[in-house]
C-alpha cells in the first residue's frame, strides 16, 4: 500500500472518528456522567485531535505538488492555531484545577474537537451529484433533520432546568427556527 493510499485511508478514519468526537461531546455536555467515563472521554478528544494534526500534516508531507500560500493553507493554519489556542486553555485549566480534578466542564477541549470535525471536513470531497434527491428535497430534508437533531438536544437533561418532552422541545425549537 502506497504512501497516499494510507493517508487516504487515515482521512476517512479521522473524519469517522471526529463525527463520533463531536457526537460524545454533545453527550458529555448535554448529560452528567461518571468521572470515569468523562476521563476516558477527555483521552478520545486528545486521540481526535493528534491524528486531525497528523492528517493535517500528511496532507503537505504527501503532496506531489509545490507548497503554494492558497485558502486551504490558510483555513489549516487557522484552525491548528485554533487548536493550539483553545488546548492552552484547557491545559492551563486542568492544571489549574488539579490534574485529579474531573474534567467536565472544560468547554475548549469540546470546542477543538468541533473546530478538528470542521477542517477535517471541509478537506473531504463530496460528490453530490450522485444523490437521489432533487436540491429542493435535500433542503426539505435537512431542514428537517436540524429542526429534530434541536428538538433532541433540547431534551437533555443539562440543556433546561426542567426536563421537556419531545413535543414541547419540537414546538420550542420549531418556534425559534421560524
Amino acid at each position: 500500500m502506497n504512501a497516499a493510499t494510507r493517508y487516504q485511508l487515515l482521512n476517512n478514519f479521522t473524519i469517522l472518528i471526529s463525527v463520533i468526537g463531536v457526537v460524545i461531546a454533545l453527550l458529555d455536555s448535554g448529560f452528567t456522567l461518571p468521572t470515569w467515563l468523562q476521563q476516558v472521554f477527555h483521552i478520545f478528544y486528545l486521540v481526535i485531535i493528534l491524528l486531525s494534526f497528523m492528517v493535517t500534516a500528511g496532507r503537505y508531507i504527501y503532496t506531489k505538488k509545490p507548497l503554494t500560500f492558497n485558502k486551504v493553507a490558510v483555513f489549516d493554519a487557522l484552525t491548528s492555531i485554533a487548536i493550539i489556542i483553545l488546548l492552552t486553555a484547557h491545559f492551563t485549566d486542568l492544571v489549574r484545577s488539579g490534574l485529579a480534578a474531573a474534567v467536565d466542564g472544560f468547554v475548549a477541549i469540546k470546542i477543538a474537537v468541533f473546530v478538528t470535525f470542521v477542517r477535517e471536513l471541509s478537506d473531504h470531497n463530496f460528490n453530490l451529484n450522485r444523490t437521489f434527491l432533487h436540491p429542493e428535497q435535500f433542503f426539505i430534508l435537512s431542514f428537517l433533520v436540524v429542526v429534530l437533531v434541536g428538538a433532541l438536544l433540547l431534551m437533555m437533561p443539562n440543556a433546561t432546568t426542567q426536563p421537556l418532552s419531545f413535543v414541547d422541545a419540537l414546538l420550542l425549537r420549531l418556534a425559534r427556527s421560524a
